[in-house]
This record gives structure tokens, C-alpha cells and sequence, in this order.
């Protein structure tokens, strides 16, 4: 997301508000309630230590 934030104030700075509003429409949380917890389970298992994220008992 780092890169994302860096693009959106190079797009703003250099006027390019088209690009901007499409990095913003990237940012934007667009899923249900429903997929939240299979998106947060794939999501900390791509962090560092995440094998012990899949691997727990639930």
C-alpha cells in the first residue's frame, strides 16, 4: 500500500487527477462483510510468520 500512497501524491502533484481518483478507487474497501474473515485469514498468512497463522487450530 506504501507504493499505492506514493503514486496517488505524485498523480495529485502532478495534476494528473484521473490517475489519482483510479488509485483511490484501488484503495477502497469494496468487500461484504461475508468474505471479511477468508481475506484477513489470506492476508496473514502472506505475513511473515503466516505458516502459523494457517496451521492453528481453529
Amino acid at each position: 500500500m506504501t507504493q499505492e500512497l506514493i503514486d496517488l501524491k505524485k498523480s495529485i502533484l502532478e495534476g494528473r487527477y484521473a490517475d489519482a481518483l483510479a488509485i483511490v478507487d484501488e484503495l477502497t474497501y469494496t468487500y461484504s462483510p461475508k468474505e471479511l474473515p477468508a481475506i484477513m485469514d489470506d492476508y496473514l498468512s502472506q505475513l511473515a510468520g503466516g505458516e502459523d497463522w494457517i496451521n492453528r487450530e481453529k
